[in-house]
């Protein structure tokens, strides 16, 4: 993607630079930055209202995700369990479960969902 992008500079490297002497393009181009820069936020950041989302359901535990998907506890596991999932407990999270399977918490995530 960045050669594309470069190559498409040099290709048009006289029309880029009259739109970039143009000081209106120049303040809309920081301008822009600006506010791109300003929605780029850190894992670290809890007002996130994704990344919070996606902590509360990595460490919900399997007993929780039983009851946000209406699905008994014992199906669930099951269903897990036929999936090659190890469940340690009912009160394990979602990333202990995926710990103790060395795979990633979103994979455990789509299988509870997938088999619905």
């Amino acid at each position: 993607m960045l050669v594309a992008i470069i190559g498409h500079s040099l290709m048009h490297k006289k029309s880029i630079g009259r739109y970039i002497s143009s000081k209106q393009s120049l303040i809309l181009m920081i301008c822009v930055l600006c506010i791109g820069v300003s929605m780029i936020q850190t894992k670290e950041d809890l007002d996130n209202p994704f990344y919070s989302i996606f902590e509360s359901i990595d460490n919900a535990s399997i007993e929780t995700m039983s009851q946000l998907t209406k699905k008994p506890l014992v199906r669930l596991i099951a269903d897990l369990e036929v999936a090659g999932y190890s469940v340690p407990s009912a009160n394990s999270s979602i990333l202990e479960v995926a710990a103790a399977n060395k795979v990633k918490p979103e994979l455990i995530i789509a299988t509870i969902y997938q088999s619905q």
